[in-house]
């Protein structure tokens, strides 16, 4: 009998024949991999915690607890990017990459700031109206040919349309944090935007 874990070396127990119950039977893990643990806080403007977040981009599922606190421990050599995720904030810093993890990180904070509004670049590449939307219902209007994707806050696709000069939609959203990326057909200009359903 044996065991088996990620970063772990167990000893095994050799058990000819079993005519009676055993117990403590103990297996004995010897670490074969260093690890080391990332940990911060995530809190909002004012400095009150933020309970309850998902970090994303572990390999495990990471909340923050009572406190805002996070922590996670990862093997050496670890690489990838660490996210609040919320459809209702957005974070200082978004994102923190890790780059082949050789030390323990600390204090690796997020500031959360609440959405309250959107501001619309002043252009005509694209309108979003209304924006925040408390009902769903989002109108898109744009005079130029163009190429405009929405993305929800996990990247996957949610509507696309390709605008030949002049284009006006109402469509229907849950609620949500979006993405709008505009692309002008003809040129390598291309705007994002900030789309929020409450």
């Amino acid at each position: 009998i044996t065991a088996t874990l990620n970063g772990y070396q167990f000893n095994s127990i050799q058990i000819a024949r079993a005519e009676n119950d055993l117990i403590n039977q103990y297996l004995i893990g010897k670490a074969t991999a260093t690890f080391f643990s990332i940990s911060g806080f995530v809190k909002d403007t004012d400095g009150q915690p933020m309970v309850d977040m998902e970090i994303s981009g572990l390999p495990q599922l990471v909340r923050t607890n009572t406190q805002g606190f996070f922590t996670v421990s990862l093997q050496s050599g670890w690489s990838g990017a660490l996210t609040p995720v919320s459809d209702k904030y957005t974070f200082n810093p978004s994102t923190l990459t890790v780059s082949n993890l050789s030390r323990t990180l600390i204090d690796q904070n997020f500031i959360g700031t609440i959405i309250t509004s959107i501001e619309d670049n002043q252009d005509a590449t694209l309108q979003i109206f209304p924006n925040p939307s408390t009902d769903g219902i989002v109108n898109l209007v744009t005079s130029i040919s163009s190429e405009t994707q929405i993305m929800d806050s996990t990247g996957k696709l949610v509507y696309a349309f390709i605008s030949n000069g002049q284009f006006s939609e109402r469509i229907k959203l849950s609620q949500g944090f979006y993405i709008i990326t505009t692309k002008n057909s003809g040129s390598s200009d291309t705007r994002k935007k900030k789309l929020v359903v409450w």
